[in-house]
């Protein structure tokens, strides 16, 4: 599984596969980033992303600039709607597939109990 999403990046389906979440430890991180770098296909950045919460993610992205624009999504405080939005779209979902995930989000009025408490903006 984690080769193959390794492929879709590199052949060009999405510019990144998020393939899992990990323990934000070193050691853990440096075990995972060597898991990935050995089954990397030529052209594709694997990653390990600590999200400063004690997690995390990693995958692979297509560029530089994609895991840099991931990692500013992830790290800013950005609105999550704004955030799911680009990750989507890093991810490879056209903008018709987001609109269908965010109409079926569309009952949820509250903050989840993850969410910072200040309000979200579109």
């Amino acid at each position: 599984m984690i080769r193959e999403q390794s492929r879709l990046v590199a052949r060009g389906v999405r510019l990144l596969a998020l393939v899992g979440q990990c323990s934000a430890d070193p050691v853990t991180m440096l075990e995972v980033a060597t898991r990935l770098e050995t089954i990397t296909n030529e052209n594709v950045v694997p990653f390990v992303l600590d999200e400063r919460n004690g997690t995390a993610e990693y995958g692979y992205a297509a560029t530089e600039w994609v895991l840099d624009l991931f990692r500013w999504a992830m790290t800013e405080d950005l609105p999550s709607l704004q955030r799911n939005r680009i990750v989507g779209l890093l991810c490879g979902y056209g903008a018709e597939a987001i609109r269908l995930f965010e109409e079926r989000q569309a009952g949820r009025l509250f903050q989840s109990p993850n969410e910072s408490a200040s309000p979200e903006s579109n």
